[in-house]
Parts: C-alpha cells; sequence; structure tokens
C-alpha cells in the first residue's frame, strides 16, 4: 500500500502522518528517501527556481517528513529515521543546489540524532554513491551518463546496486543497530575513499 504526498507541502506531510498513523498504526520506521537530482552546471549558470525545487524537495522534505514523525515516535519511546542523503554531501561535484542540500540533511541528521536520542528515537543516514538504479541505467542507455566513468571511480571498480543500500538502511532500521546514532553510512563502493 502506498500513499502520494508532496514531501516539501508541511499540510501534506502532516495529512499523511496522520493518516498512516490511524489507518495502518503507529510507525516505527521512518525513511526519508523523496529526492531529485540537478544536471551539473556552475552558479551563474543554474536556474533559479531549480534551486529552490531541489533544496525544497531534498532537505524541506526531510525536514517536513522528521517533523511530523519524529514526535509521535518519541511519545512511544521508540523509533528509527534514516536519512537519505549522499557522497556529494561530502564530495563536491559540480551539483550547485544538490549538493549543499545532501549535506543539511546530514547535518539535520545529526541534530535530531541529539536531540531525539534520550526520547529512544535512532536517527541516521545513509550516503549512497552511484547507484545503478532503472533511472539511472536509462541515463547511461540514452548516453546521457557514462557508466565506465562512475564505476571507475570506486574502490570496487562498478556502481552500487539498489539491494546494498536496501540493505544499509534496513540494518540501521533494526534493533541490531540500537547503539548506531547520527551516523552517515557510505554505501558507495568505496567512491569517497578512491
Amino acid at each position: 500500500e502506498y500513499r502520494q504526498v508532496d514531501v516539501a507541502a508541511q499540510a501534506s506531510v502532516d495529512a499523511l502522518a496522520a493518516d498512516v498513523e490511524s489507518s495502518v498504526g503507529p510507525v516505527e520506521v521512518l525513511v526519508t528517501s523523496a529526492g531529485i537530482l540537478q544536471n551539473a552546471t556552475d552558479i551563474a549558470s543554474f536556474d533559479l527556481a531549480e534551486h529552490d525545487r531541489v533544496w525544497a524537495i531534498n532537505y524541506r522534505g526531510v525536514y517536513l517528513c522528521c517533523r511530523a514523525f519524529a514526535p509521535r515516535m518519541a511519545k512511544r519511546r521508540r523509533g528509527s529515521i534514516v536519512n537519505i542523503s549522499s557522497t556529494s554531501a561530502v564530495d563536491p561535484m559540480p551539483l550547485i543546489a544538490y549538493g549543499p542540500s545532501k549535506a543539511a540533511v546530514q547535518n539535520l541528521t545529526g541534530v535530531l540524532a541529539v536531540e531525539l536520542g534520550p526520547d529512544g528515537v535512532r536517527v541516521n543516514a545513509v550516503m549512497p554513491g552511484y547507484v545503478l538504479t532503472e533511472a539511472m541505467q536509462a541515463r547511461i542507455d540514452a548516453g546521457k551518463r557514462d557508466s565506465r566513468s562512475m564505476a571507475g571511480h570506486s574502490a570496487l571498480g562498478r556502481m552500487v546496486a539498489p539491494e546494498d543500500v536496501a540493505e544499509g538502511i534496513f540494518f540501521l532500521c533494526s534493533d541490531a543497530a540500537g547503539e548506531v546514532r547520527g551516523a552517515a553510512w557510505n554505501i558507495d563502493g568505496g567512491y569517497v575513499a578512491a
């Protein structure tokens, strides 16, 4: 079952939280995975409306989802939040809005880990690198991305599979990660290290 939500609109996110809790039950896990990329460009050429759109979805969306669900988790003294960041948060690329928006997500993750930790809520982030999603494969097939270049920058010499990212998220959501708080895990095949 799924629901459509505009993560950049507070009323939409608040309605989602209320709807899910009333129809499904208490939310114990939140993964903030909504996000958009941008085309590489310089600051003078980047459209301000597109800049604001990237920030609205990538940062404001995470903030609003955490704001709507975290107090409910804290009240029950249990929960896990995993925010999706990116290696672009720590490895500057010509992504004038995307990288900084993901760096802000990581900072928010740390702030919330400290704030919500005493209430039993764990907050962490994952930083995927180049992930071979269907959308990425379509861009490669269309000649818009070079898979050899992306894979060549990782320590493993390949792009990360979506399942690898999912496994990291699954672990952080599990009770086995009970003492992991405020972490930002690279799931990038060693991209940042290389």
